[in-house]
């Protein structure tokens, strides 16, 4: 694992402070589960297409087959 450095405006990091308050989470891990849901949410609605499209097109494919 690496570890990443970022700068922010202060006023980002005083809003990322009161939400990991609220979450009862550190800031660091907050910001890790942002990120991890933003890389994940593509593979997310892509699997949500496929099985809409396949769903759509069961019958179809059932004759094609």
């Amino acid at each position: 694992m690496e570890t990443l450095t970022i700068t922010m405006p202060d006023n980002h990091i005083g809003r990322l402070k009161e939400l990991a308050l609220d979450f009862n989470v550190t800031m660091e891990e907050l910001i890790r589960l942002s990120i991890e849901s933003l890389l994940l949410q593509p593979e997310i609605s892509l699997q949500q297409a496929m099985d809409y499209v396949l769903d759509k097109n069961r019958d179809l494919y059932r004759r094609l087959a």
